[in-house]
């Protein structure tokens, strides 16, 4: 996902028990910034979101801190570079490569989503209203290659459903 300063990223929680918590490249899955807290959301509940504002062109890095989201793959990240040794394919593989942290040690490989997306989840969705594009390809929000941009804000979303992801424009 590609943002710009000024952006407002949501993450909607639609069923499960997930936060968005923000980590480093280096450490994914130890809280080091921004987090929304346990989203507990029933199968038949409404959903929740968290918003953060975007104030910085550099990567933001996220991951669910449920215990083993983080390391069967439920991460995300915010303007990762697409090439050179921080895309967001190395992140996630750190990630799933991570027993150190809190829950390392039970991953939970059904929540994870492979190919493509940025955010790995079976049951939360990410939108973003950028100010004026936003990216897709392998280490991005979008499922396919090219880019989407547009001169006036538009509201994305990616809803990952049972491990397909979907990316669609409003």
């Amino acid at each position: 996902m590609s943002a710009a300063i000024g952006d407002i990223v949501n993450f909607t929680f639609v069923a499960g028990n997930h936060t968005a918590t923000q980590s480093t490249f280096a450490d994914p899955c130890l809280n080091a910034g921004f987090t929304s807290g346990f989203q507990a959301v029933g199968t038949s509940g409404s959903p929740t979101t968290f918003s953060i504002l975007v104030n910085t062109t550099s990567p933001t890095w996220v991951y669910c801190a449920q215990a083993g989201h983080c390391q069967a793959g439920m991460v995300m990240a915010i303007n990762a570079p697409t090439s050179g040794n921080k895309t967001f394919a190395a992140f996630q593989a750190l990630a799933k490569g991570d027993v150190n942290s809190p829950g390392g040690s039970t991953p939970t490989p059904a929540a994870s989503v492979s190919g493509g997306g940025s955010a790995s989840s079976a049951s939360s969705s990410v939108s973003s209203t950028p100010g004026a594009s936003a990216a897709s390809g392998a280490a991005s929000a979008a499922p396919s290659g090219g880019a989407l941009a547009s001169s006036t804000p538009s509201t994305w979303y990616l809803i990952l459903s049972l491990g397909v992801p979907f990316l669609f424009k409003f």
